[in-house]
């Protein structure tokens, strides 16, 4: 992370078996659109220390992960832990994206903690603590995104997946991860939108 930098802009990227962590800002503006992130060590998505961070129609999944995680694939809090950096002004934008594992160890990959402002919507997660308050504005909790092939790491919708047609439209990105239009009025959740077979 660069804390005290200017805004990041992640776009269109995949991150992969990262040893540690995917994408981890300390007190920054980062907005990650269209990016799928995958079976990292510890964080896949971490923002610490306050900061502007904005998520969207992004894949952050741990599936036959090997590396031994004890960290939530998402986390965004107000301070940096081990530091003196409290109560940093925080906001979240989650939109339109998957934060999923597989295995019974994670029932929780989304930890917000401290006092932070959040926008969450139209996603699909997996989480325990969250379950009674993230149950709103669209999303979609403990529900089998239903990926293509996941032993091929395919995280692309499988025709099933119950996050074909349930994201928002959102201005300015109007396609996918690999260039594919999204629907104008019913867009898939994640990095992938689902092309008409």
């Amino acid at each position: 992370g660069n804390p005290g930098k200017g805004g990041t802009l992640v776009e269109g990227c995949a991150i992969q078996y990262a040893f540690l962590d995917g994408i981890v800002p300390f007190t920054s503006d980062v907005k990650v659109v269209n990016t799928l992130i995958q079976n990292c060590g510890q964080y896949s998505f971490g923002g610490l220390g306050g900061g502007n961070y904005e998520v969207l129609y992004s894949t952050i999944v741990n599936y036959q992960n090997q590396l031994q995680r004890e960290t939530p694939a998402l986390v965004v809090a107000d301070f940096i832990p081990g530091t003196d950096i409290r109560d940093q002004p925080t906001q979240l934008r989650l939109v339109n994206s998957i934060v999923y594992s597989d295995g019974s160890n994670y029932a929780n990959e989304v930890l917000l903690d401290g006092d932070l402002s959040a926008e969450v919507a139209h996603n699909i997660l997996r989480t325990d603590t969250y379950k009674n308050t993230l149950n709103t504005n669209g999303n979609l909790l403990n529900i089998d995104p239903k990926f293509k092939d996941v032993r091929k790491q395919d995280f692309s919708l499988d025709t099933l997946s119950p996050a074909s047609g349930a994201a928002i439209p959102l201005p300015n990105i109007s396609k996918d991860i690999k260039g594919i239009n999204r629907s104008t009025s019913k867009p898939d959740i994640g990095a992938f939108e689902r092309s008409i077979d």
